[in-house]
């Protein structure tokens, strides 16, 4: 019988607990940048130029704020610097032209773009997987 009481008792407090988690989690504040979706389900393209590894998918980006944000991307690929592709796990994003990192949005509006991820090249020319590197929205 005991052993019934302290078993509804954990149960209740996990029920209790997991119910408080969720409320408190839809009553997060939204960050200002968020990131929606990589889109295409993976990377469209990767290639190695000039000792440069490039790394290109699509991504959209929300801004949560009525205000224009500055910020970049950054992306991380601790696959990729394992198995030798890249010389550090961490990518700059370009915009498609790669002639700029510093992106812009408008006020309440999201952005799917094309981005190119570069990294410098460490001498294994494969891509074990077709996945995007882990992405990371930097606010300036």
């Amino acid at each position: 019988m005991k052993f019934k009481i302290i078993l509804g008792c954990v149960a209740l407090t996990f029920v209790v607990g997991l119910g408080v988690f969720l409320y408190n989690k839809q009553n997060a504040p939204l960050p200002n940048l968020q990131l929606i979706t990589e889109q295409g389900a993976g990377i469209h393209d990767f290639y190695i130029q000039n000792n440069k590894v490039y790394i290109v998918g699509g991504v959209s980006i929300k801004n949560n704020t009525s205000e224009m944000q500055k910020y970049s991307l950054t992306a991380t690929s601790e696959y990729d610097h394992e198995n030798g592709l890249i010389k550090s796990a961490t990518l700059e994003g370009y915009d498609d032209s790669l002639e700029s990192n510093e992106f812009t949005i408008a006020g309440n509006e999201t952005q799917t773009f094309t981005i190119v991820f570069v990294g410098d090249y460490a001498g294994t020319p494969q891509k074990g997987n077709r996945l995007m590197p882990e992405i990371s929205i930097v606010s300036k």
